[in-house]
């Protein structure tokens, strides 16, 4: 088995049921620990203020 996959930096080629299940998992973290919504926006004008010069 070969799944080919389209990623942010190049193409991912997931071999196995193994691969394939780390993917997953890796994935589901990611999707943990992002934030969304308002909480995505408060962090992005926090990041905003600390950058930008005054």
């Amino acid at each position: 088995m070969q799944i080919e996959e389209d990623a942010v930096d190049g193409e991912l080629q997931l071999e196995s049921a193994a691969d394939v299940a780390l993917y997953g998992r890796v994935w589901d973290a990611l999707n943990e620990a992002a934030a969304y919504r308002q909480h995505a926006h408060r962090l992005i004008a926090r990041a905003r203020t600390q950058v930008q010069p005054a």
